[in-house]
């Protein structure tokens, strides 16, 4: 049977309030957050803020509790046993009543082992950590180097499309005077809502990076400004000094080794295994019928002979094998890595510095000239537009170079095992 209508709709206000509320308490966050940041901001963010780091940050816990489980020393055996006499003859003690408390005991280090086995275990999850940590600090410095590129061609733009509108009034008062056709006014007009609808498309562009900075900080509805500037540092160091840098502190080969020490852990442990644990036993014996009470000690120990943690140990050699293999193969790829970032990085510099240099610094030349020449009626419509266009193009292309070179340092920074922060001169 439906609900009656007024109950119905009472749910539906409820449902709409829970839902408007939770929008409110979203966007207050978003409103306490800065509207404009840097990269430091961005990676304090990551590091401090981000739900998504938090929650691998917890596996640090599980380790922790690893630590304490192998450091437990094993419980005492209480046991009793009763001894009644049948329908026998009685040549002794009708009852026998019999206490013992055994302790198992770990005379040969084998607790020591396990301690350090779940301390490598620690240290181990945190270098892989530390190594998840770059990577995501590389992904999030990448956006950021999308966001200042989407910023810097909305300006540049922007100052285009100012520059067509001034064009544009020469041309309607050239028009007015007689000395143009109202067909130059049409293109040019069309020409800068052309130019309209790029910087709205760019718009998208800056909204879909602010929108991947924001995600990949685990801030809903945030949609920050960067600030800073598309200014990449040339690479001066060799190959060899940024090598020996990487080898000895890229978090991922720091994790591949801390993986074979926690290996070689395992193996030691898996070895002092071996050793029996034996246990004490401590008890009272009474009997009744022929009163007496008797103390006694002893020892038990399991006899090795068919099981000498032959699987454990082959276990633990198999995946100190793996782990080795492992470091020499990142090791390997993250050396290729490197050169192949040093190289891009130089060539991106060069390119960027090459336009910089011989065609950037000649566009407000160009532009200047372009406007003059169609003033002075030494060129038409087509070709004023071509020059404007080819500033367009050029100064999208300007930017491109950039952002494809802080691409390229982002790249080399993470190959060469340095931090954004540390690099910037700032404190890690």
């Amino acid at each position: 049977m439906s609900r009656p209508l007024p109950n119905r709709i009472t749910a539906a206000w409820l449902i709409g309030i829970v839902i408007a509320a939770t929008l409110l308490h979203r966007a207050g966050e978003a409103n306490e957050l800065s509207s404009e940041i840097t990269i430091d901001d961005a990676l304090r963010i990551l590091q401090s803020e981000s739900p998504r780091w938090a929650a691998e940050r917890a596996q640090l816990s599980l380790a922790e509790a690893e630590i304490i489980a192998a450091s437990v020393l094993s419980n005492p055996t209480l046991s009793y046993n009763l001894l009644q006499l049948g329908q026998v003859a009685n040549t002794g003690a009708a009852s026998t009543h019999q206490v013992t408390l055994e302790q198992p005991l770990l005379l040969f280090g084998q607790r020591g082992k396990r301690i350090e086995a779940a301390q490598a275990a620690q240290r181990a999850l945190r270098a892989d950590l530390s190594a998840r940590f770059a990577e995501r600090a590389r992904d999030l410095h990448r956006v950021f180097v999308d966001l200042l590129g989407a910023q810097e061609k909305q300006r540049l733009l922007h100052d285009s499309l100012q520059e067509m509108q001034r064009a544009e009034a020469i041309v309607r008062g050239r028009a007015a005077a007689g000395d143009r056709s109202q067909y130059d006014v049409l293109r040019i007009a069309l020409e800068s809502r052309a130019l309209a609808n790029e910087l709205a498309t760019v718009e998208a562009e800056r909204l879909e990076a602010a929108g991947q900075l924001g995600q990949l900080l685990g801030k809903p509805g945030w949609q920050p400004r960067a600030r800073g500037d598309l200014t990449p540092i040339d690479p001066t160091q060799t190959a060899d000094v940024l090598w020996e840098r990487a080898r000895a502190r890229h978090p991922a080969i720091v994790a591949a080794q801390r993986r074979i020490e926690q290996a070689e852990a395992v193996v030691s442990q898996a070895r002092r295994e071996r050793a029996p644990e034996i246990a004490v036993q401590l008890g009272l014996m009474a009997t009744q019928a022929e009163d007496s009470l008797s103390a006694f000690i002893g020892l038990s120990t399991p006899v090795p002979i068919l099981n000498r943690q032959q699987g454990p140990i082959a276990r633990a050699q198999a995946a100190h094998n793996v782990a080795q293999k492992e470091q020499r193969a990142v090791v390997a790829e993250t050396e290729a890595a490197l050169q192949r970032a040093i190289a891009v990085s130089r060539s991106r510099h060069t390119a960027a510095a090459h336009l910089a240099q011989e065609v950037f610094a000649h566009l407000p030349e160009l532009r200047r000239m372009a406007e003059e020449s169609y003033r002075q009626g030494k060129s038409n419509i087509v070709d004023l537009l071509d020059a404007f266009r080819s500033l367009k193009t050029l100064r999208m292309q300007y930017v491109e170079q950039l952002v494809g070179a802080e691409h390229a340092e982002v790249d080399l920074l993470f190959a060469a095992g340095f931090s954004a922060q540390s690099h910037r001169g700032t404190n890690p």
